[in-house]
């Protein structure tokens, strides 16, 4: 992979200098597989493939490609990412916020995560369906079963 020009990613010489996708890529997967809940889910989705994880957040980080180059396993990422539902979605989107800064600088990790955001938009649909009244499916037993009492007294175990 070659290394992207972030337009914002100059240092104090003034000088814009590349920042590498897929090294970023190799940082956040490693902090992924640091935290115990964030592992256990990328590990999930991945079918236990961390390279596809790897690969997946390359091409989420860099600033060059577009939605309709995502893989599945990116696009659920990006999912994880912005959406904030459920459990993961608490996690990870203040996590993987608190990773860029951390790792780039100010301006940099803006415009990546204005980048995976836009992504989100594109990849993600603004409105899902709304829930059914009820679920399609619904267990009802058909019959009762028969009480089933112990008769009165007590029985004798045979060993």
């Amino acid at each position: 992979m070659r290394p992207i020009e972030l337009s914002s990613a100059s240092s104090p010489d003034r000088r814009n200098h590349p920042i590498d996708a897929a090294d970023l890529a190799l940082t956040m997967v490693a902090n992924f597989r640091a935290h115990p809940h964030v592992c256990n889910v990328m590990t999930h989705i991945s079918g236990g493939n961390w390279t596809k994880v790897e690969k997946a957040m390359a091409a989420i980080l860099d600033v060059t490609r577009t939605d309709a180059e995502l893989s599945k396993l990116a696009t659920n990422i990006v999912d994880l990412i912005c959406a904030e539902r459920g459990t993961t979605g608490r996690i990870l989107k203040p996590f993987f916020a608190r990773l860029l800064t951390a790792y780039l600088p100010a301006a940099a990790a803006r415009e990546v995560w204005s980048h995976v955001t836009a992504l989100s938009s594109r990849t993600i649909p603004l409105q899902a369906a709304p829930m059914p009244a009820e679920p399609a499916v619904v267990f009802r037993p058909q019959r009762m079963l028969p009480d089933r009492r112990r008769a009165s007294g007590a029985k004798a175990l045979v060993a």
